[in-house]
């Protein structure tokens, strides 16, 4: 829609964010393993969790970039990439390894949204239009956990 109205626009598109607040795969993990020690996680989805707090820091960096050149749509999202166990997997060995993650199958873990295998979203528009180059998954996760504790 934004499209149909604007000449001059800016559009982000990222992914399997997360934060310290609010509902999302971070804070789930932590509110179930806190609760059952114990949890299955999809090990078939592969993508790229994003620090929310560290994407909105680039977006507004990207901001003062904008010109005439560099309006249209983007993907941002961090570097590298996993899957919903290896990142479930991660987040448990920071907080204390005696949780237990168990891979799973998506045939095995039904919800009620289809979810796509591969949604890991190239930067490459974005760096060479900004110069911006995101940080690696894990070290996001990492900043992310030590603002928290």
């Amino acid at each position: 829609e934004i499209q149909k109205y604007l000449d001059k626009f800016i559009i982000i598109r990222t992914a399997w964010l997360y934060s310290p607040f609010g509902h999302n795969f971070l804070k789930t993990v932590m509110r179930i393993q806190k609760e059952k020690g114990e949890m299955s996680v999809v090990d078939d989805q592969t993508g790229s969790p994003t620090n929310a707090l560290l994407l909105a820091e680039t977006v507004i960096g990207l901001i003062n970039k904008l010109n005439d050149h560099t309006y249209g749509i983007y993907n941002l999202s961090s570097q590298g990439q996993t899957t919903w166990f290896g990142f479930a997997k991660l987040i448990s060995e920071a907080l204390n390894d005696k949780y237990k993650v168990n891979p799973v199958t998506s045939s095995e873990y039904k919800t009620a949204a289809t979810r796509p295998t591969y949604s890991v979203l190239s930067n490459e528009k974005l760096t060479n239009a900004f110069g911006v180059v995101m940080i690696d998954w894990r070290e996001g996760l990492k900043k992310c956990l030590e603002e928290m504790f």
